[in-house]
């Protein structure tokens, strides 16, 4: 009886032998193949066990189009990653500059300012050892602002360094604090976004400063010059340093 069953294996109709379990014989799956059946094969005399068809052909599954604008994205967000990195290649190092220094890259860098008589510190950064930024900081140009315990950075230019701004930034904050000041302060106009600022972790405390020329000081050796500049709008940044006790 055992022979009459393994005989008959071979003549079950392949597309109702889904209704059993076990493992296809190698009978049962050669017959699938000759007879060019691409369903699903089980032996219902094995165990639970499923297996393909030969002729099933697995594709590569297709992409979305906005999954591929998406790689597409990324690939040239990482191209353009290996081009700063390789701009950039180099450290930025912080160094102490003496007023004379900083008021040289303030005369060749500086869009519409000029350079400063007189000043408390005076820092610049470097990049692979060339000068590339600089920062000076004096008593707020404000007479209501100075009270001793406010700073300001009069001067920051640069050549375009990426992270420069930032960095000399973060660093007048971080030395004003250690002197004791309670806040820092810059102005810059209202056509500049403030992004080296906010970078920086300083936040806008004013807008609408300044356009008129202090008093009658005009031109006058000890004062402040009077160009187009004056005239203009600006903005104020500040960052607090140390409570007040």
């Amino acid at each position: 009886m055992m022979e009459n069953q393994s005989d008959s294996l071979p003549n079950i109709p392949f597309d109702s032998a889904h209704t059993g379990t076990g493992t296809p014989t190698n009978e049962v799956v050669g017959n699938a193949a000759k007879h060019g059946t691409s369903q699903t094969i089980v032996n219902p005399c094995m165990s639970d066990e499923i297996i393909s068809s030969p002729k099933r052909k697995v594709g590569r599954p297709r992409i979305h189009k906005d999954h591929a604008a998406a790689q597409r994205a990324y690939r040239l967000s990482q191209k353009v990653k290996a081009a700063r990195v390789i701009r950039q290649a180099g450290e930025l190092k912080v160094v102490p500059l003496h007023l004379w220094q900083a008021n040289e890259l303030v005369t060749q860098l500086h869009r519409h300012h000029k350079l400063i008589r007189v000043h408390k510190f005076s820092i610049g950064a470097t990049k692979n050892g060339v000068p590339c930024a600089a920062a000076i900081c004096m008593r707020p140009a404000a007479r209501s602002l100075d009270d001793g315990t406010v700073i300001e950075v009069a001067r920051l230019v640069s050549d375009g360094t990426d992270n420069a701004c930032s960095l000399l930034y973060a660093r007048c904050a971080k030395i004003a604090k250690l002197m004791g000041y309670l806040k820092i302060q810059t102005y810059i106009l209202e056509t500049e976004p403030g992004i080296s600022l906010r970078g920086a972790g300083w936040t806008l405390e004013k807008t609408g400063c300044g356009g008129t020329p202090q008093g009658k000081r005009t031109n006058r050796p000890n004062g402040h010059e009077v160009n187009d500049v004056t005239f203009m709008k600006k903005q104020r940044w500040a960052k607090l340093l140390n409570r007040a006790k």
